[in-house]
């Protein structure tokens, strides 16, 4: 009778936990990824400056400015811009006419168009007519993303 020779009790051990080991970092790593896609954020701040001063040029009405900052940890873009509820145009630099329009300068890394990278830095020049809007009104800016989140602001118009 031939004798088979099986894995020691202490080897078999071994390798069990070497292969848990190596089941736990590989679930430990799929893990970490979900986290990192589902926990990035945007959040536009406007910290630097909220003022509206009169304007005659290029048209009567009031020039709003709104400064700030993106604190988040992922990309936001603004796609909209509208005042007490009412969608504004927006238009390049320095092609304000009449009407009620926007315009948009960003800086930092990632930043480019609409779009304020991470930490990066953003100006907008919000334009609107005198016929519609008076001194003494207070103005509600709502900023709308690209993900659907609204950045509100009351900008009161001496």
């Amino acid at each position: 009778m031939t004798r088979k020779r099986a894995v020691s009790p202490v080897i078999a051990t071994v390798i069990l936990i070497a292969v848990a080991v190596a089941v736990g970092i590989a679930v430990a790593f799929w893990a970490g990824g979900l986290t990192t896609n589902f926990s990035r954020y945007e959040e536009l701040v406007v910290i630097t400056a909220s003022y509206a001063e009169r304007t005659t040029s290029p048209v009567s009405g009031w020039n709003i400015t709104l400064s700030g900052v993106n604190k988040g940890s992922a990309h936001a873009t603004v796609v909209q811009v509208e005042i007490n509820g009412n969608p504004l145009l927006q238009v390049p630099y320095g092609s304000f006419t009449a009407g009620e329009q926007w315009y948009m300068a960003v800086g930092g890394s990632g930043s480019s168009g609409n779009t304020v990278g991470s930490g990066g830095n953003f100006t907008m020049a919000v334009l609107v007519d005198d016929i519609a809007y008076s001194s003494g009104q207070d103005l509600q800016v709502v900023i709308v993303t690209a993900r659907g989140i609204n950045y509100i602001r009351t900008v009161y118009l001496p």
